[in-house]
């Protein structure tokens, strides 16, 4: 099947006004969809996200990042999120707004918990706990907590 555009017109703001065309691009009725990773940066203390482009939506315009270290024109560098992370945590919740046990499985294979049921979260909840030093202080004494809610696709 050939891919099809359907194409949104958006005003972006801050600043002067710019028309701007966002287009979905489709498979017949279903949107092909592009994926985002977040990951911790341990070494920088940065949380990223990662692109990866559906290689299969002729004309998209994300492209697929990578690690900096490994970043070229063809793959530009995973972008930053949030810096000087102390901390994350992470709650699970039903489409409702119902926490979900985080030790609702359990493999007796390991043995142990192995995590909710991920079949039933629609919404991950992460706190990032940011701690930076001050200017002029020899200790971290800035705490900041910033909550982030993420809707899930489960297909």
């Amino acid at each position: 099947m050939e891919s099809k555009r359907n194409c949104i017109c958006e005003i972006e703001p801050p600043g002067p006004a710019l028309l701007i065309y966002t287009c979905i691009i489709t498979n017949g009725t279903t949107p092909y969809e592009d994926e985002f990773i977040l990951y911790i940066n341990n070494a920088t203390a940065q949380l990223m996200v990662r692109s990866l482009a559906n290689t299969g939506a002729t004309g998209n315009i994300l492209q697929t990042s990578c690690p900096p270290s490994l970043a070229t024109s063809t793959c530009p560098a995973d972008k930053v999120i949030a810096s000087n992370i102390k901390s994350i945590a992470s709650r699970y919740f039903s489409r409702a707004g119902n926490p979900i046990d985080y030790t609702s499985i359990y493999d007796n294979s390991i043995p142990g918990y192995i995590g909710p049921d991920f079949s039933v979260a629609e919404v991950v909840e992460i706190t990032l706990n940011l701690q930076k030093k001050p200017f002029l202080q020899q200790t971290q004494a800035t705490i900041n907590s910033t909550i982030i809610r993420i809707a899930l696709r489960n297909t």
